[in-house]
């Protein structure tokens, strides 16, 4: 059994922490982040990003973290994405995961096939982590964060690093350097169903938030006809009613509830 916890992440979409148990007289420290995160992209995805830049922005933010074990999981396929790209820009970017940022590139066929790698290395962490030693908070937040942990690997080269969760948050938080529109993709991309591409969609149509609200409210019988009735890239795709009527909701209603599923 694998527990999992819903955060925000400010870098990175998973990640491992290490917690006292209730009955250990440390019960009274905060979760500590391990020095293992997981970036994970379908095609479609990473293409988009490499595309508006944020391929370049994340690696900058990951690096910046100081992780020393990051897995870049590319997951599936997707041909069209690919060829609009160019496939010798694909294999360039994924090339430069490996040999110029040296994260371990993982290519899952499926989202359940990420899901058992996700398995297998919270077992190898549970069973070949013993003695972690957390970095005190006073030292986070300096510009050179990343190098100061490289410079304590090379004297102790045997330990586990890491640090609290709040202060991974500090050092990955880093929205004030985000242009107005990089801060923008993601707002529309915390609706659930919303991918970079569709994203970019809504973007490249309504290029602020205000433009996006005050056309939905010019329009308020048929708003989210707005929004369904764009095209995803050159694949012809639109968004679709139900993400149209979500977004339409995310950004016009006083209240937002997210959809769920059950199962």
């Amino acid at each position: 059994e694998v527990r999992i916890e819903i955060r925000p992440l400010t870098v990175g979409d998973y990640l491992w922490i290490a917690r006292a148990k209730p009955t250990s007289q440390l019960r009274h420290l905060p979760d500590i982040v391990l020095d293992y995160v997981v970036e994970r992209k379908r095609m479609d995805d990473l293409c988009a990003s490499i595309r508006d830049g944020r391929y370049k922005e994340q690696h900058s933010r990951i690096h910046g973290t100081g992780f020393a074990n990051v897995l870049y999981v590319v997951e599936g396929e997707n041909s069209d994405a690919v060829s609009r790209l160019g496939e010798a820009t694909v294999n360039s970017a994924l090339s430069r995961v490996q040999v110029h940022h040296g994260f371990h590139l993982k290519r899952p066929p499926t989202f359940e096939a990420t899901l058992k790698i996700l398995r297998q290395t919270t077992r190898c962490l549970q069973s070949t982590l013993k003695d972690v030693y957390a970095i005190p908070d006073q030292y986070i937040g300096q510009k050179e964060f990343a190098k100061l942990k490289q410079n304590i690997r090379a004297r102790f080269p045997l330990i586990s690093l890491a640090l609290s969760f709040d202060a991974y948050d500090v050092v990955s938080n880093k929205s004030g350097t985000l242009s107005v529109g990089e801060i923008y993709l993601r707002m529309l991309m915390t609706v659930r169903g919303v991918s970079a591409s569709k994203a970019l969609t809504v973007g490249r149509s309504y290029s602020t938030p205000r433009q996006l609200t005050e056309a939905l409210e010019r329009a308020p019988n048929s708003s989210s006809r707005l929004i369904e009735e764009l095209v995803v890239d050159e694949s012809q795709r639109k968004i679709g009613p139900a993400l149209g009527k979500r977004l339409t909701q995310f950004w016009t209603a006083d209240s937002f509830a997210p959809t769920t599923t059950t199962t």
